[in-house]
């Protein structure tokens, strides 16, 4: 199975990583692009998704933002220079198995040195880039998707060709199997390995089960916000077990945890300043991060200003859909950095949107 894995840091680039993977799955399809979910701490069952996505991957995409190679970590040690440190390991990985790599750069970022680079990863810099453009976004992205059927249909002729010369050799290993080996092919057949589903989405879950000559069985819940809602948890044979067909698998999957927000909102003066969209989408945010147990006020100033600056509006007040797009697309800063000031449309001092 071929499909577009996208590499990217949370901390760098999500914004424009799930942007990117939005426009990818119109024109390839949802199941043929591969993006992980916002939290990385999966255990070993995301390690193992992680893997086995990259194995049917013939694409990596590694989104680079402007500090994909300086984000550190809590005792100011880079993370690209940890051994296990996922964004590493899924492009090496990606470039020892011989995939199309390609370095994305997102947020006017430049591409990474040799020199930059860990060991293993210094051939990146020596791979053909894409660019994505805020002001040109949907050009540059089709640029790219064009180059990725470019390259695929030139690999689909080298197997067409690799196929035409190994025909004979094929032809003739079927029927050594046929005519010597129909009772041992007969009870292999009727065996089928389970193939993993632990870290996919029920629907898709369902489907490769269905793919593999399996079926669905029962189907627990277990109640947690850790993951996605319908996320397969853990899968029962396990991965590669080898079953009869028809062998019914049983599942469990997340289900939505209610979570009481109250605590963590808090009603804000917003004065004079026709900000109540910042406020909601500051708000929003907060308790987001305050439900998983990271609390913080987040700038919904930053957001008003940012907003306008799109819109290109006189006076007060902006549009809610721009005030969305840029909580999804930029997030916040802390309130701290940005202050909130009633009536008060001064930037903060050494701030500039130049």
């Amino acid at each position: 199975m071929s499909g577009l894995f996208i590499s990217y840091r949370r901390d760098d680039s999500s914004g424009h990583a799930g942007r990117l993977a939005d426009h990818l799955s119109r024109t390839f399809g949802a199941d043929g692009v591969f993006m992980d979910v916002d939290n990385i701490q999966r255990g070993d069952t995301f390690a193992e998704t992680l893997t086995e996505q990259l194995r049917q991957a013939d694409v990596l995409l590694a989104v680079i933002g402007k500090r994909w190679v300086t984000l550190t970590d809590s005792a100011g040690i880079r993370r690209l220079d940890h051994a296990d440190d996922w964004v590493r390991n899924e492009v090496g990985k990606a470039l020892t198995a011989g995939l199309l790599v390609i370095p994305v750069l997102v947020g006017g970022a430049a591409l990474p040195s040799a020199t930059d680079l860990p060991e293993d990863l210094r051939a990146l810099a020596e791979r053909q880039l894409a660019e994505l453009r805020d002001g040109s976004w949907n050009e540059d992205v089709a640029r790219l998707c064009k180059d990725i059927k470019r390259r695929r249909a030139r690999g689909s002729r080298l197997e067409r060709l690799r196929a035409h010369w190994m025909s004979a050799s094929i032809t003739l290993f079927v029927a050594l199997v046929a005519s010597g080996y129909s009772a041992y092919t007969y009870v292999r057949s009727s065996r089928v390995a389970v193939p993993l589903v632990s870290g996919l989405a029920l629907d898709r879950a369902t489907r490769a089960i269905t793919d593999a000559g399996l079926q669905v069985g029962s189907v627990s819940k277990r109640a947690t916000n850790d993951y996605p809602p319908d996320w397969v948890l853990e899968q029962n044979p396990a991965r590669q077990t080898s079953v009869r067909k028809g062998t019914a698998m049983s599942l469990t999957v997340t289900a939505q945890k209610a979570v009481d927000l109250t605590p963590y909102v808090t009603v804000r003066d917003m004065g004079e300043a026709s900000t109540a969209a910042a406020v909601a989408c500051a708000t929003a945010m907060g308790a987001s991060l305050a439900a998983q147990g990271r609390p913080m006020q987040l700038s919904m100033r930053y957001i008003y200003e940012k907003a306008k600056r799109h819109d290109e509006l006189t006076g007060e007040g902006t549009f809610m859909e721009t005030m969305i797009y840029v909580a999804r697309q930029f997030g916040a800063p802390p309130e701290a950095l940005w202050p909130y000031k009633s009536s008060n449309r001064t930037l903060p001092k050494g701030v500039s949107w130049g």
